[in-house]
């Protein structure tokens, strides 16, 4: 039976495909793969918001936040906080020995509270509001300082562009540490008055998800007066 120009055309085609494929040489093209993408990455936002420890909480502050992008952005805010506050911390512990001062912890909080406003008042510069609280030579030039600002500054611009979200200045010497927005700060005790605010926290549509640092009393001195009222 004769074949027609099509079948023909068919054959010859299919000729070499079955001698590449009995080839052992022959490779079949490799088919491209998806990329896993990093956890902070704009291809996979996804990634970026699943896991986070605040998700929730975003999400319960409303419509605003509910978009992965969003809880993406705040979870970072979140990160960038915390990180601002050991800035602080290790600046001011730098700068009191720049001045052959001791690191008490008292002292430290104090430089801390007065460091931490000037990160966060959007009014002002923060390089000079840092010099003028502390003293430092206007025009000099300090690492410390600069690496703090500049952080600051990251801090400042991925805070204006989150909605709802905000740096908790909110306490009052005198009363007691409230467990669900306040921590008492690394050497004070939680069972007592609070004496000042050594770092804001930080809210989400009204919900804390960074509590502020306080000072209370020092752990030395509230044994020096339990033992006080034993004599």
């Amino acid at each position: 039976m004769m074949k027609t120009h099509f079948e023909r055309s068919l054959a010859r085609w299919r000729g070499p495909l079955r001698r590449r494929h009995k080839n052992p040489d022959f490779l079949e093209p490799a088919i491209p793969q998806p990329q896993p993408q990093p956890a902070w990455s704009s291809g996979s936002p996804v990634a970026a918001g699943a896991g986070s420890p605040f998700t929730d909480t975003f999400k319960s502050a409303g419509p605003a936040a509910t978009s992965t992008r969003d809880v993406a952005a705040r979870s970072q805010v979140v990160d960038l906080f915390r990180e601002m506050n050991e800035t602080v911390e290790k600046f001011a512990r730098a700068h009191r020995r720049s001045l052959g001062l001791d690191q008490r912890g008292e002292q430290i909080a104090y430089l801390m509270a007065s460091v931490a406003e000037a990160v966060f008042d959007e009014t002002r510069d923060v390089d000079s509001q840092v010099r003028s609280r502390l003293g430092i030579d206007a025009r000099g030039e300090h690492r410390e300082l600069a690496q703090l600002v500049e952080r600051a500054y990251v801090l400042r611009d991925k805070l204006r562009r989150v909605d709802n979200m905000r740096v908790d200045f909110g306490a009052r010497a005198g009363e007691i540490v409230d467990g669900e927005r306040q921590e008492p700060w690394k050497t004070s005790i939680p069972d007592a008055p609070v004496r000042f605010l050594v770092f804001p926290g930080l809210t989400s549509g009204g919900n804390v998800v960074v509590k502020q640092q306080v000072y209370t009393v020092s752990l030395r001195e509230a044994r020096l007066r339990g033992a006080a009222t034993q004599v």
